[in-house]
């Protein structure tokens, strides 16, 4: 037999050579030892790598003979010096433990984990908001959760003598805040200059004398009008509400527009009309829950409507508007020592379902201080105190009445929970400030890192002690929660960052 291949020239077998490592890094051309290998014909590269990565010597030192057939034997020894000094290790040189199988790097074969299977990343079908991963076994989908967690900048003092007091957001995007001044008795409002407030102005809104009453700004409400400027809702004598709208955008000018309406706790919002509509707890001994429609932007008049009165129910209500346009209120029914909403299916509210959320099981004593938000996912969310447990817990409407939910108590550690508010806060998940009165009071903020807030980090804000009374939340043009607060003598201002902790995978 014929031991020549026919056709199969050096040149032509230190080419296919190439061709099948073309891939594969290394050492580059550039040796030539050969006179009879002369510069720019086209075997010329391949024989000179050839040559660098000792698969060929040539037939003589100084010559190649690249016209010559090959012999089976030379065609076999070109191989197997390309597998010992290209490849390297072969996958019969191997000896991979179980649970490993043979891989190729792009340099050699080692021993490694299988991270694929039949799955290929083409043929994934992930849902909105997963994501891929190559795993042990091959590529899955994944819900990444990145924990979030919130720093303060450090305490700013506003003011004096203050009690309640309400935080909002300007057309000017700097903070503007309502609060109870009682030492005079009075309605003060603070409009920052910024958005880190770091000046402002305070002005005198009501008074005594204004108001013809006592504790004129008690338990102050405030939103931004459909006409730019604040309006406040606020109590007087204890016993009954009034109203000041603000004639600018800083509140240094305004007018009580309502007075002497009989109730307390009042939380106001502005309807998908444009108009400002209020929850409040009626006075009296009868205690229910109410709502009050104004018919203009400056709430001149309204209607009054009973919401609900099944028992002594309407305390610490809190407004919000609903993706659907209509209002939806959080309150306490302190009969039965539950967490209820009131849904309404209009936009002035005089209909609606009001549904328990929370009954407190053992507890008998949930939905105190309740504050209520509308959701990235366009359903409510309420922070609340557990009194009986003393803990800060969560309810998450699964739909755009809260006729559903889940109730979650996200902080206990100690005696906590106390005067929660509520925001959503940039990274598109609730954020909850509150006092914890465990030892020596502080001022705790709560970022969920889910929507539903099933996960999420509590921080101490401000731990100076005797402080964090009265907490109100607002999220900043600039993505930043800023939360209003008294201590024993000041209204405070912090302005706070969430910092992302973690991710995980699920």
């Amino acid at each position: 037999m014929n031991r020549s291949i026919t056709r199969l020239t050096r040149t032509r077998l230190a080419m296919a050579v190439i061709v099948v490592a073309i891939a594969m890094p290394t050492v580059a051309a550039g040796v030539n030892p050969f006179t009879d290998v002369p510069a720019g014909r086209f075997f010329t590269e391949p024989v000179e790598w050839a040559f660098d990565n000792n698969i060929t010597t040539g037939q003589t030192p100084t010559l190649f003979d690249p016209d010559g057939a090959v012999t089976r034997g030379e065609s076999v020894t070109f191989l197997k010096r390309y597998n010992d000094n290209i490849v390297g290790q072969t996958i019969n040189q191997l000896h991979c433990t179980t649970g490993q199988t043979p891989k190729y790097n792009g340099t050699t074969w080692t021993c490694g984990i299988e991270t694929t299977n039949t799955d290929t990343l083409a043929s994934l079908s992930c849902t909105s908001g997963q994501v891929a991963l190559q795993e042990v076994g091959g590529w899955m989908c994944r819900t990444a959760t990145i924990a979030y967690s919130p720093t303060g900048w450090g305490r700013r003092v506003l003011g004096a003598s203050p009690t309640m007091n309400s935080i909002a957001i300007g057309t000017d995007g700097n903070p503007i805040i309502a609060y109870y001044e009682h030492t005079n008795d009075d309605l003060l409002v603070f409009h920052c200059s910024n958005p880190a407030c770091t000046a402002g102005t305070a002005t005198t809104a009501a008074t005594v004398t204004s108001q013809g009453s006592t504790n004129v700004g008690n338990d102050p409400s405030i939103a931004i009008g459909f006409d730019s400027f604040p309006l406040i809702v606020h109590g007087t004598s204890g016993t009954a509400l009034s109203v000041f709208h603000c004639t600018n955008i800083t509140c240094t000018a305004g007018t009580t527009t309502l007075s002497s309406l009989s109730g307390h706790q009042a939380s106001v919002a502005i309807g998908t009309d444009g108009l400002p509509v209020f929850s409040y707890r009626s006075g009296g001994l009868t205690n229910d829950l109410r709502v009050y429609h104004c018919a203009d932007i400056a709430c001149t008049t309204g209607t009054s409507m009973n919401l609900d009165s099944a028992g002594r129910v309407g305390e610490f209500s809190s407004i919000a508007i609903g993706v659907d346009g209509f209002p939806v209120i959080s309150y306490h029914d302190q009969t039965n020592g539950s967490l209820k909403v009131f849904h309404c299916t209009d936009v002035a509210c005089t209909n609606g379902i009001a549904t328990t959320a929370d009954d407190g099981g053992s507890s008998f004593q949930v939905g105190w201080d309740t504050s209520i938000a509308i959701g990235a996912d366009g359903n409510p969310v309420i922070s609340y105190l557990d009194l009986g447990a003393s803990d800060l817990k969560v309810y998450h409407c699964t739909n755009v009445a809260c006729t559903n939910g889940t109730a979650r108590t996200v902080d206990f550690q100690g005696f906590t929970g106390w005067s929660s508010s509520i925001a959503i806060s940039s990274v598109g998940y609730p954020v909850i400030a509150y006092q914890d009165e465990t030892g020596s009071y502080d001022l705790r903020l709560y970022q969920c890192s889910s929507i539903d807030c099933s996960t999420g980090n509590s921080a101490t804000i401000d731990a100076a002690g005797n402080t964090g009374y009265t907490p109100s939340i607002a999220v900043g043009t600039d993505g930043h929660p800023v939360v209003t607060y008294r201590d024993a003598s000041e209204l405070l201002f912090t302005r706070v960052t969430i910092v992302a902790t973690g991710i995980t995978y699920e």
